[in-house]
């Protein structure tokens, strides 16, 4: 995939995904407990407006490693697509 169809394809998620649309006030969450941890972050219990809830806190790396995966493997999807 060109940098080109990368770049559309980001512009795309970005506009539908924003920030905006599935931001989280911190001042609505409360972490009270932390009840594992694996190799992509951490799970607490907590509270968001009042509800119990579980809360995945994700490492950095981890995520970025997920962002290049995805785009390469919809990459692939699209040109898979394209072809037929």
């Amino acid at each position: 995939m060109s940098e080109a169809e990368q770049a559309a394809i980001r512009d795309t998620m970005e506009k539908e995904y924003s920030e905006k649309n599935w931001k989280i006030d911190e001042s609505d969450v409360e972490f009270t407990t932390l009840l594992g941890q694996g190799a992509a972050g951490k799970v607490y219990k907590g509270l968001y407006k009042g509800n119990t809830v579980a809360i995945k806190v994700f490492y950095y790396i981890f995520l970025v490693s997920l962002y290049i995966f995805f785009f390469q493997n919809l990459g692939s999807q699209i040109l898979f697509f394209s072809r037929t």
